[in-house]
């Protein structure tokens, strides 16, 4: 009997975990071969047949981690069932297989998997130091990467299947999509803790932002022995959060280049405070009921997040405008 071979690129804690889902959902029997390669070691390991980590802490290992994963996709990518899931086209080696092995071998099936809020609007990303590197690293191991702002091509003929917790808010056609039932993970918050996740969203100005982190610290009741954390954003250098801490605060700054879902698996805070973003809708997604989670934003400001209001809602994530 021939298997279809199904290859999963993920790099985040997220997809890591939404990728087992689509196994588990879909690709459980005997005639598939579920390979995951990944940037971030894998809890879950019964759902693939083989699993190739790339060490992304180290640049060389990185880059050799890279190369043999190429290696791998080239020669599974050679057979006529194969499926290949990607996030968007960013990465280097989703760039890649979107780019170059869909248009050799268009035989290959290309399917997409939901990681955030890019796709629920035409989000377009910028051309940053990040996409230099991975250029560079490309013309080492054989990949002309070729940077496109827009990652999600939702619209494009190459994909076959969006896969996405939330079809009613994805883009693409709807034919396309497929939905993803999520299995909650167990989560056992520490009593007596909070987090604050921030950073700079771009349409906020720092002064917005600083009201946001003051409301925010005005309604969290610290005692003694309530831990309070910080996760800024690592890029962020405006020192907004302790500009608004005025009153002086004890918190832990864990603001670390790591996403949001390993963070929290790390410190187990039992409420997350941040404003709107895709981090509340993967962490209620994730872990359902098992933690508390409140946004804020600025009243006057209420338009740029209207698309996103519908889901917050139907995630049962209150929104609270200042």
């Amino acid at each position: 009997m021939k298997r279809t071979t199904n290859i999963f690129i993920v790099h985040t804690p997220l997809q890591n975990y939404f990728v087992t889902q689509i196994a588990e959902n879909f690709f459980g029997g005997n005639q598939y071969e579920n390979i995951l390669i990944s940037s971030v070691q894998s809890k879950e390991v019964d759902m693939f047949d083989r699993i190739q980590i790339i060490e992304k802490k180290n640049g060389i290992k990185k880059i050799i981690g890279t190369l043999k994963s190429k290696f791998l996709i080239d020669r599974y990518s050679k057979k006529k069932e194969v499926k290949i899931f990607i996030s968007h086209t960013s990465g280097l080696l989703d760039n890649y297989i979107f780019n170059r092995i869909k248009e050799s071998r268009p035989s290959i099936e290309i399917n997409f998997f939901y990681d955030g809020i890019l796709y629920f609007y035409c989000y377009r990303e910028r051309f940053r130091k990040s996409h230099k590197t991975r250029k560079i690293i490309g013309r080492l191991i054989g990949i002309d990467y070729k940077y496109d702002p827009v990652i999600f091509p939702h619209d494009s003929e190459k994909i076959s299947k969006i896969y996405t917790m939330l079809p009613k808010y994805t883009l693409g056609l709807p034919e396309k999509h497929v939905k993803v039932e999520l299995r909650g993970l167990e989560y056992r918050p520490k009593p007596l803790s909070s987090l604050i996740l921030g950073g700079k969203p771009a349409l906020l100005t720092n002064a917005e932002v600083q009201k946001i982190y003051s409301h925010i610290l005005d309604k969290i009741s610290l005692n003694k022995k309530h831990k309070l954390f910080f996760k800024g954003h690592h890029a962020d250098v405006s020192r907004n959060f302790e500009k608004a801490n005025v009153a002086g605060q004890g918190f832990e700054d864990v603001t670390q280049d790591s996403p949001i879902e390993e963070v929290i698996t790390r410190y187990s805070p039992a409420r997350v405070y941040s404003y709107p973003s895709s981090a509340l809708i993967n962490l209620k997604s994730m872990y359902g009921d098992s933690i508390e989670l409140f946004c804020f934003y600025i009243k006057e400001k209420k338009q740029e997040i209207d698309y996103l209001m519908p889901i917050l809602e139907d995630l049962d994530i209150s929104v609270e405008l200042i």
